[in-house]
């Protein structure tokens, strides 16, 4: 009888203490860096082999206790940017730049004064003042999600997301962004999650769009000269 007392408090022992674990898996292999040169993540997952089971605590309370994180997210640069030389900061590079760029802005028998002073206008910094710093138009901005330095609204921002906020991959959809400086809009791969998180994000379907909303009036009137090169 004894005997038998002893066996069933071993196994509520065994009991009790397998109830306070979750058994998980290693972690699976970090995924291939999705992103540009600017801004890119991976992710890596593991899964649950045995969850917990509900236990009581000393007010005699059934709880279970949480399993540790089972999806891990963080940046990384894509292998193109890292073999492309011209991603760093490479003197010889930035010094080829300057001569080229000095080069444009003189008249030649190919280019019309006209577009070279356009150019040059165009280029030029804004005041500090001037410049709106980028945001994320009310959206809560989740770990695994942002937006490129887009410079005059967030409308004209490009939008980053691997997960939507309901834990689903985004479909992918094309819309319109512009880099701050750049004479011109850019289309790309917007991660479309919902109508209501594209509603408060709302970004950008045409290009004429962007180009009206994306560009002061300034840059509007140089905007036909810019087109001629």
């Amino acid at each position: 009888m004894r005997n038998v007392i002893w066996v069933l408090l071993l196994i509520s022992f065994i009991e009790s203490t397998a109830s306070s674990k979750c058994v998980v898996t290693k972690w699976r292999d970090w995924s291939e860096c999705i992103g540009n040169c600017d801004f890119g993540q991976r992710v890596r997952n593991r899964d649950v082999v045995r969850p917990p089971f509900p236990e009581k605590d000393e007010n005699g309370l059934t709880v279970v206790k949480e399993c540790p994180p089972l999806y891990e997210v963080e940046y990384c640069v894509p292998l193109r940017c890292e073999e492309n030389p011209f991603t760093k900061s490479n003197p010889q590079v930035i010094a080829a730049s300057e001569i080229k760029e000095k080069s444009e802005n003189k008249t030649s028998t190919t280019q019309s004064s006209t577009t070279a002073v356009a150019k040059k206008e165009f280029f030029r910094p804004y005041p500090k003042q001037l410049l709106p710093k980028p945001k994320a138009s009310g959206l809560p901005v989740f770990k695994n999600g942002r937006r490129s330095d887009c410079g005059l609204a967030d409308r004209c921002c490009q939008v980053f997301r691997l997960i939507c906020p309901d834990g689903k991959k985004p479909l992918t959809v094309a819309r319109w962004y512009r880099v701050k400086g750049e004479p011109f809009c850019r289309q790309y791969h917007y991660p479309f999650c919902s109508d209501s998180v594209e509603a408060v994000e709302n970004p950008i379907y045409e290009e004429a769009e962007c180009q009206e909303t994306c560009f002061d009036d300034r840059e509007k009137n140089l905007l036909p000269a810019l087109r001629l090169i």
